[in-house]
């Protein structure tokens, strides 16, 4: 619309009467679409809302101005009274600040999330001036473009300060008596309260309702059922209330009357009156005029002509040119509308490389002013394209069949993976390489020959206890695993030494083995495999989606590995519904459609997978001279003998069944590929059985958590990886929630998703549970229709369940764990899952990966016990699972899964016992080094990862000034020890500039000290000592690295260098400030290496 402002108001994402609170997303954007309609009354502006929104009472009109923030460059402000304006808006506090509403601070610098674009304003203070104004980006914290103002909007529609904080005391207590409840107690105390927004009204004298902030005369456009609607909603709103009130069992908990929250709809249909209203009908009606019409779907069109899309687009172009039905004769003008500035790029790349014009189209002018021959390109999110006048909207939908994907968070290089996601806590146990296990206590400041310097302490056997300078850090690694039976090591002790000694034999027999395996398919002639181009083409043009570049990098590694004559051995690890098993459908038909076709085995864990696998495969195969077949139970045994038979002779090319297609009777006449889907859940028996089958064949694994093992030689180079880490397009996380059983909650949840057409998963870990579960579903749902599933029903009756559950015959399948593995029912978007405590992690996340396979919106609720008394490790797994809302994040868990349960066992034969030696991150470094130095034949015992002691008498630290939090020190101490080159230091340092302002003193001498630090290494300079008068240098093992020359520094420097008779280098040199010294001694080491 020309010259008019689209804002949009988000409904609540809380139910009514829930005892959560809304987002802060959503209270942010709220708060901000409201401002803007009471700001710049005269302009123009669109509102699009919900019909709930009516009804919800919301923050009064006459106060909003007042609360936001607008900080201009070179305001005088204060700043501690913008942080006690922040605190009362709603932020909270955090080390970093990443997500809306949240703010960080760092000296002078003041870092607020107040949208949720990714960015965030980044506030520089000189004195109580606002020095600099920047835009940054929420994940890798680095500042964007400078602006010259910003505004920080409320983070909820609750303020609390000493006013409103007053005004809720006693409107509580007016309603429920004098109590001392939870909620009354946080809001005395002026701090927020989980669910505390469903009692709005008690915290201000008067509410205010949408119509407040809409001035008459207005338009207001709304479908014909809107009055319906609202009557709906009202009555959910009131069952809500009555059913709380009902089921609750906690006395301190009292409901508001829907009265004082919402409006009726008599009260909403009155308001609605006072604006000029157009209704939009769902169907045509008589005599009516239609303004707009569908456009072609050009992607289904090319489908059935089996044309390229391209090609159809230039044909629908031509065909419309000439606007025969237009009357005015007006020319048609075509405008392709794109989700994102992105998915524009790449659409404007594609159509020119296919020799269309094309015009950025940014405002309704340059709409009216596009030629006829020319395509525009507007980012207008539509989901499907229309007709109006002489115009012609088509989306991405139209021309793709999916929307390209949005912009996403940059990719995790998974080399460097494990570091990123694992930090040091205090209290846990770490692994010193020289000093073995201990209990990391805390960051500590001591003063060391006149200088301050930042260590870690470490507590060993006895209470000995180790200070690690920080630019030393890296020589410390996390223990990790099941570190409850933990011994310490005592200090200066030999028991480390000889354990440590130990396992690096066993490590390097290890390392042999995985190589030898590694070097027999490398060397191995394999099968060379080649899709015959037309009959692929034809193949993959059925995939009815647009892949995502994971996807097609994935698919293009496999083509090539296949093509490459060497065995395939790759695992994809890509998380639930991100298209693992197309591209597993791409390599089965490289196999069976190359002109020498070869046999195709898939082995699932489940029968119910193994079911779902075999209709997707025959549905994709159905059109190809391709026979696809199944082994699990749920195939008669008569059936089976025949598919075995037909096996050996050649007769299927496809076979997909669970572990009976590791039985001895099931043999192949030309097996050329194994596909193993959710390899985590075959145990040891059958997993020697599959490396058996995979000596002589291609191999390709699907997970999205992949086991320990299988992850931990991906990551030491054994295996291929391809990362699937794109969610397709419109797919939104699953929001997750930890609590102990609400019956109300629970009831509620199961209502909305059957209220949206949707089922629901309520899972529990045992059979023995069921019997209570279904009790209590029954007296809480009467009228929902809940029904059994476990592993010991007989397969046809479990079938006809899960078949009955799919097509929507119950809403409620009550189950064990069987429901774990890649079932595919993108109708249940709803998970309950019972005492998630008793789950491993992994197995979490399979079970909540259940939903979430549609577009829609999915819910997880994970139940624990009352008073959430779990054990630390419980605990742990369940903040995890929480904490990974983003999509894609299967291999974060595999991570995390490493670092609470160890990494598994490459071999075989030992499963825990070497990583509980030496600790999960130093058994990994140690095994990677062995397998380096096989690879290179290096015979040299001495360890790579050995840290130079440098003591020159400086200050070395990040103050806390500087960077306040603990923990996020910790992480960058980390981070920069572990720095190998000089270019990424420097690198590094920029970004701590870019986010914490300019370095003070002791950080710049910190990365001066690591500069050193890879200066001497280089020279096999094991400890620099400078006292008052002399420099000494000690190599390690008494050897200069072959690039260092003392002998020849000696001879330059005679006068005040020498060699002492124990090898060490000492140099009569003294320097005076702490920055001469650094100079000094780098300029030593580059002249010994000289």
């Amino acid at each position: 619309m020309p010259s008019a402002e689209v804002v949009y108001l988000p409904a609540w994402d809380a139910l009514p009467y829930d005892r959560v609170s809304p987002s802060s997303e959503v209270g942010l954007q709220r708060i901000k679409t409201l401002s803007r309609l009471l700001e710049s009354k005269n302009s123009k502006k669109v509102l699009i809302t919900t019909f709930a929104n009516l009804l919800q009472k919301t923050f009064p009109k006459d106060l909003l101005l007042s609360t936001i923030i607008n900080i201009k460059i070179y305001d005088k402000i204060s700043r501690d009274a913008l942080l006690n304006n922040l605190n009362t808006l709603g932020y909270l506090r955090s080390a970093t600040a990443n997500e809306p509403g949240e703010y960080a601070i760092r000296g002078g610098i003041i870092d607020i999330v107040s949208s949720s674009d990714n960015k965030g304003f980044r506030i520089s203070f000189f004195g109580d001036e606002v020095d600099s104004l920047k835009l940054f980006d929420t994940e890798t914290q680095l500042s964007l473009e400078k602006v010259e103002e910003c505004t920080i909007y409320p983070v909820s529609e609750i303020i609390i300060n000493d006013e409103t904080a007053d005004t809720f005391k006693n409107n509580y207590r007016k309603l429920f008596g004098v109590l001392n409840d939870p909620l009354l107690e946080a809001i005395s105390a002026k701090s927020k309260y989980t669910g505390m927004e469903h009692w709005l009204p008690l915290f201000y004298d008067n509410l205010s309702n949408l119509f407040d902030y809409i001035p008459a005369p207005a338009v207001v456009l709304y479908h014909d059922r809107l009055i319906d609607d609202l009557n709906g909603q009202y009555k959910f709103i009131e069952e809500s209330y009555a059913t709380r009130i009902k089921l609750s069992t906690d006395k301190n908990y009292h409901p508001l009357n829907p009265a004082l929250l919402y409006l009726n709809p008599e009260e909403c249909k009155t308001n609605l009156d006072k604006y000029i209203s157009k209704v939009l009908y769902s169907f045509r009606e008589k005599n009516s005029i239609q303004y707009f019409s569908p456009a072609t779907n050009l992607f289904i069109e090319s489908k059935a002509n089996n044309l390229s899309t391209l090609t159809t687009l230039r044909n629908y172009i031509e065909q419309l040119r000439t606007p025969l039905q237009n009357k005015s004769r007006r020319q048609n003008r075509f405008i392709i509308c794109c989700f994102t500035e992105g998915s524009r790029g790449r659409l404007k790349n594609m159509l020119l490389d296919n020799s269309f014009h094309t015009i950025d189209i940014n405002c309704w002018d340059e709409i009216s002013n596009l030629s006829g021959k020319t395509l525009g390109l507007a980012i207008l999110p539509i989901e499907q394209g229309f007709t109006f006048e002489n115009y012609i909207f088509l989306s991405e939908q139209d021309l793709l069949g999916e929307r390209l994907s949005r912009a996403r968070k940059r990719k995790k290089n998974s080399a460097k993976f494990l570091q990123e996601a694992n930090t040091l806590s205090e209290g846990e146990f770490v692994v010193h390489i020289d000093h073995g296990i201990g209990r990391f206590e805390r960051l500590e400041t001591l003063e060391v020959a006149g200088a301050v310097h930042d260590f870690i302490k470490i507590i060993y056997r006895d209470d000995d206890k180790l200070y690690v300078p920080v630019e030393n850090l890296e020589v410390i690694s996390k223990y990790g695993g099941d570190d409850i039976a933990v011994t310490l090591d005592k200090l200066g002790g030999i028991a480390w030494q000889t354990r440590k000694a130990k396992l690096k034999n066993r490590l390097k027999l290890a390392a042999e083995e995985l190589l030898k395996t590694a070097a027999k398919r490398e060397v191995e002639k394999g099968i060379v495999l080649e899709a015959i181009p037309d009959m692929y083409e034809k193949f993959c043009r059925k995939f009815p989606y647009m892949e995502t570049e994971d996807q097609l990098s994935a698919i293009e590694d496999i083509e090539q590995d296949l093509r490459s004559g060497k065995p395939l051995d790759r695992l994809i690890c890509g998380d639930v519904g991100f298209g693992k098993t197309e591209v597993a459908l791409r390599a089965a038909a490289v196999a069976v459609l190359s002109a020498v076709p070869l046999q195709v085995a898939v082995i699932v864990p489940t029968t119910l997978l193994s079911r779902q696998h075999y209709q997707n495969f025959s549905n994709r195969f159905g059109d190809f001279p391709v026979r696809v077949a199944q082994l699990s139970r749920f195939v008669p045994k008569k059936e089976a003998d025949q598919v075995k038979k037909d096996l050996e002779e050649g007769k299927v090319d496809i076979i997909i069944g669970t572990h009976a297609l590791l039985s001895n009777d099931v043999k192949f006449k030309n097996l050329g590929l194994i596909i193993i889907d959710e390899e985590q859940h075959f145990g040891v028996a059958q997993k020697e059985k599959l490396k058996k089958l995979k000596s002589y064949t291609h191999i390709i694994t699907l997970s999205a958590t992949p086991i320990p093992r299988t992850l931990q030689m991906s990551l030491s180079g054994i295996k291929d990886l391809s990362l699937i880490t794109t969610p397709p397009v419109n797919r939104q996380p699953i929001k997750t929630y930890i609590m102990p059983y609400d019956a109300f909650i629970i009831r509620e949840a199961i209502l909305r998703e059957c209220a949206r057409g949707g089922r629901t998963f309520y899972v529990t870990p045992r059979i023995s549970y069921l019997d209570e579960l279904e009790l209590k579903l029954k007296e809480i749902l009467p009228e929902i229709k809940v029904v059994r599933a476990h592993g010991q029903m007989p397969a046809s009756k479990l079938d006809q369940i899960m078949n009955d559950f799919y097509d929507g015959k119950f809403e409620v399948l009550l189950s064990t764990t069987i429901v774990e593995s890649g079932l595919d029912i993108p109708f249940a978007n709803t998970i309950i899952i019972d005492k998630a405590d008793m789950f491993g992690l992994a197995q979490l996340y399979q079970i909540r990966g259940r939903v979430g396979r549609s577009n829609n919106r999915a819910y997880a609720y994970l139940i624990t016990g009352k008073g959430y008394n779990l054990n630390p490790i419980a605990k742990k797994r369940l903040e995890v699972i929480q904490s990974l809302e983003t999509l894609g994040a299967g291999f974060t868990v595999a991570s995390h899964d490493m670092d609470i349960r160890g990494h598994g066992n490459l071999i075989g034969e030992e499963q825990s016992g070497h990583i509980k030696e030496v600790g999960l991150e130093l058994y990994q470094d140690m095994l990677a080094e062995a397998i380096e130095k096989l690879k290179l034949n290096n015979t040299d015992d001495e360890p790579s990862n050995w840290s130079p002691a440098i003591n020159i008498g400086v200050s070395v630290q990040i103050p806390e000034s500087y960077i306040s939090d603990d923990s996020l020190r910790l992480s960058i101490y980390r981070k920069i020890a572990q720095i190998s080159e000089i270019k990424e230091l420097e690198s590094f340092a920029a970004e701590l500039i870019d986010r914490f302002g300019n370095l003070p003193e002791e950080a710049e001498q910190l990365f001066a000290i690591i500069k050193l630090k890879q200066l001497a290494k280089q020279l096999n300079i094991e400890k620099i000592d400078l006292g008052d008068k002399a420099l000494v240098i000690n190599f390690k093992n008494g050897k200069p690295a072959n690039k260092a020359n003392p002998l020849e520094f000696i001879h330059k420097h005679s006068d005040h260098a020498k060699l002492r008779a124990d090898g060490k280098l000492l140099i009569m040199r003294e320097w005076k400030t702490q920055n001469a010294k650094i100079k000094g001694v780098e300029n030593i080491l580059i002249q010994l290496g000289v």
